[in-house]
């Protein structure tokens, strides 16, 4: 008699792989670590394959584990489907979103009008740089993210959130706090506090230096937003940052940039297949028809 693929070991090896580790799959799906275990080494004997490499941080896909990883991802966006189809009672929403984002201060706002209007509905939030939020959206780690620049992807769903302006933040004791505007040449004997992660701040801020064909010389690489603007308030060189995502510190100046325009468009993004979703329905249907 042959034996045959389930949907038990398809579904508990998707839950491993999007989770990163077999005990947080178990909780995910409700069942005990040594059955999740249990399905995915089936699952793995049955081809003789080898799928996760396991460490003692968790769980880590083999190249064939990538591969069929892209191949089982819908089956957790059908179950969450159905999940919210069935267990949704008159017209309240139940379920849950993940959610991500560069930085927490321009989807705060959204995530209280959500929650104040469907508070049975679960979110949670994860931070990280335009390409962790990306490659999260894409493996379906999250269900929704704000992304800014572009989007390019037609696998992606995007809606305008908002927009902003890149602007430079100094102290209040700087020398550029009462200027009007900045041009990339006044730049050149100054520290520039840089991200140098792949975030779209630094790209955008690297584009305006080079259409000026100036390489600033005096940098000091830091790791987040917030710590930019932390160096800034002290003294310590000259941020680049999006308006509002700065926040109302001050100890620092916001002063505008001059020459073509550094605006930056703020979408709502997620996978088309995820926007059939009631609950993400609802969270785009909050979001002003004008962006502000």
């Amino acid at each position: 008699m042959t034996v045959k693929l389930t949907y038990a070991q398809i579904r508990a090896f998707n839950a491993v792989a999007r989770d990163g580790s077999f005990q947080k799959a178990a909780e995910d799906l409700g069942v005990t670590q040594p059955a999740i275990t249990l399905q995915v080494r089936s699952l793995e004997d049955l081809y003789s394959v080898v799928l996760f490499m396991r460490t003692k941080g968790g769980a880590k896909l083999t190249k064939l584990g990538l591969d069929l990883f892209q191949i089982t991802q819908s089956i957790h966006i059908l179950e969450t489907e159905v999940d919210e189809l069935l267990s949704r009672q008159s017209e309240v929403l139940d379920g849950s979103i993940r959610l991500a984002a560069g930085s927490p201060q321009l989807i705060m706002p959204l995530i209280k009008k959500y929650k104040d209007k469907y508070p049975n509905v679960k979110l949670s939030l994860e931070l990280g740089n335009y390409e962790e939020v990306s490659a999260a959206l894409l493996q379906n780690r999250v269900d929704v993210a704000l992304l800014d620049g572009p989007m390019d992807n037609e696998r992606f769903y995007s809606q305008l959130y908002l927009q902003q302006e890149l602007v430079v933040v100094v102290s209040t004791t700087h020398s550029f706090a009462k200027k009007q505007s900045l041009h990339p040449d006044d730049m050149i004997n100054q520290t520039i506090l840089i991200r140098g992660d792949g975030s779209y701040t630094q790209k955008t801020m690297d584009e305006w230096f080079s259409r000026a064909r100036i390489t600033p010389t005096s940098t000091l690489q830091l790791s987040s937003r917030d710590a930019i603007i932390e160096a800034a308030a002290n003294g310590m060189g000259v941020g680049f940052v999006f308006d509002k995502e700065v926040g109302n510190d001050p100890r620092i100046r916001k002063v505008a940039l001059s020459g073509r325009t550094t605006r930056c468009d703020e979408s709502l993004v997620c996978l088309k297949s995820q926007y059939r979703r009631n609950t993400i329905k609802a969270l785009y249907n909050l979001i002003p028809k004008k962006p502000v």
